[in-house]
């Protein structure tokens, strides 16, 4: 039985965290639900290249998640957000953290996350998505039924 449990961790910026917000209404509309770190299958870190020191902290982050979790063979590291894109070489940066990261991935491919999951699960690894278009976010509506709501803000981290 699939579990399709995801956790999110968000960094920097106002629009970093409604983009959060955007990815799980749009993993939640797929079938998917928000967890805890601890049992979520997949684990979304939303980054941002503003500040430097947000910068580090994200890296002692992803070297903490890798050595926590590297020997769980379903538990899988998606990396989001702005930083992939802004910063030169950070792909190899990610490698070099977690060697086995399942994917970067640009907010411009949102509508994709549940095929990037599918292909993540058949075991496809190091996924580099790159904007491909241009999408207007302000089309994207946060629906939640309203039980869901306090469920879904207990288990977000935003740093």
């Amino acid at each position: 039985m699939e579990k399709n449990l995801f956790y999110i961790e968000t960094y920097g910026c106002t629009s970093n965290k409604a983009d959060s917000n955007i990815i799980s209404n749009v993993l939640f509309k797929s079938g998917y639900t928000e967890t805890t770190l601890e049992d979520a299958e997949f684990v979304i870190i939303n980054t941002c290249a503003v500040k430097q020191q947000t910068e580090n902290k994200i890296k002692s982050r992803l070297k903490e998640l890798y050595n926590t979790y590297k020997k769980e063979t379903n538990k899988y590291f998606i990396i989001a957000g702005c930083l992939p894109h802004i910063e030169p070489n950070y792909i190899d940066v990610v490698k070099k953290i977690i060697p086995n990261f399942s994917a970067i991935i640009s907010l411009d491919n949102l509508n994709d996350l549940p095929l990037i999951f599918q292909d993540i699960k058949s075991g496809k690894t190091n996924l580099v998505f790159k904007k491909k278009r241009s999408i207007d976010k302000s089309t994207f509506l946060i629906e939640h039924p309203k039980e869901k709501l306090l469920e879904f803000y207990q288990f977000r981290k935003v740093v």
